[in-house]
């Protein structure tokens, strides 16, 4: 099995993974979810570098086999709907891309026994709104 690459998340949005994925005792996504933040470093909110990909970011990533290129938002599961650009971070390419810099790649599978490569080609952090 190939060596996955090294991802990072910050400490708050790695708290609230945790807790979506503790709600969801027993779900598949969930626990693909959970092996990948039990190998990610953790960092505070402030100190994650803004290529690295986390939640409400807008990511662009390549699906290497189909050469298809991809832009979606990753989001929180509830936050899914809400626009056709929304990829849920418990969706399979969601879980792979979580932590991943520009220029990473990982293997991943999309679908049931079909093994992918996702090449992140460019992110744009998540909008900072005032309060």
């Amino acid at each position: 099995m190939p060596r996955k690459p090294s991802i990072m998340v910050a400490q708050d949005v790695y708290d609230t993974l945790c807790r979506m994925i503790d709600a969801r005792d027993g779900d598949a996504a969930a626990e693909q979810l959970l092996n990948e933040l039990e190998r990610a470093r953790r960092v505070k909110p402030a100190k994650l570098p803004e290529d690295v990909v986390t939640v409400n970011s807008k990511v662009t990533f390549t699906i290497q086999e189909t050469g298809k290129t991809f832009t979606y938002q990753l989001v929180y599961p509830g936050d899914a709907g809400k626009h056709d650009e929304a990829l849920s971070v418990f969706s399979p390419a969601g879980s792979a891309l979580l932590g991943l810099r520009t220029g990473q790649s990982i293997d991943w599978s999309l679908k049931q026994g079909q093994k992918n490569t996702i090449e992140v080609n460019r992110v744009e952090p998540p909008e900072i709104t005032a309060n």
